[in-house]
């Protein structure tokens, strides 16, 4: 869990041992910690569970490399921060030359990381950071 720290108080922030958002950020920062509160044995992994999306990046992986390859579509917009996209969408790069990539992350520090890498490919990146 993060705290988006914008969005949080002072007196929250410098009081932390009695906030409840960082006592539960405290919790659950490893699955094997135990609950702080006297006689309580809950366990984080116990109480907590995360749903997993499974196979979303492989599934956009495949709709990047099918779209790329279909006559009529001249440009693809992507909107994504992860990595694992990056083969997919350059095999569509080098299988379609002409085809237009445009690659969208949330902050100019992702765009300044991977912009190198990109442009190898011929590749677009713009952060939709304001």
């Amino acid at each position: 869990m993060r705290i988006d720290e914008k969005h949080q108080d002072n007196a929250c922030e410098q009081r932390k041992n009695i906030c409840p958002v960082h006592i539960l950020q405290k919790f659950l920062q490893k699955k094997t910690t135990i609950c702080k509160n006297s006689g309580c044995n809950t366990e984080h992994s116990k109480v907590f569970y995360r749903r997993e999306q499974k196979m979303v990046d492989t599934m956009m992986t495949c709709d990047i490399i099918t779209y790329s390859a279909e006559e009529d579509v001249t440009s693809l917009y992507i909107v994504s921060d992860d990595i694992d996209l990056f083969p997919g969408i350059a095999i569509s790069k080098v299988k379609n030359n002409s085809i237009d990539i445009n690659l969208l992350v949330r902050t100019h520090k992702t765009k300044q990381a991977y912009q190198q890498i990109l442009s190898t490919y011929n590749i677009n990146i713009k952060s939709l950071e304001l």
